[in-house]
């Protein structure tokens, strides 16, 4: 993961399939950091743990 001045410039996910990852990677990239946070808190994931 690379942080330049609070915004997600870079991110790599393993551990789902390639395609989410590659999704994930290209839709939070250049977003800032508490936009992404504020999105993504409440959503639950019952198979894995989500870390914040």
């Amino acid at each position: 993961m690379e942080i330049e001045n609070g915004i997600l410039r870079k991110v790599k996910f393993f551990g789902c399939c390639d395609g989410d990852s590659k999704a994930f990677e290209i839709l939070l990239k250049d977003i800032e950091i508490d936009n992404i946070i504020n999105n993504l808190y409440h959503i639950e994931c019952r198979e894995k743990e989500l870390l914040v």
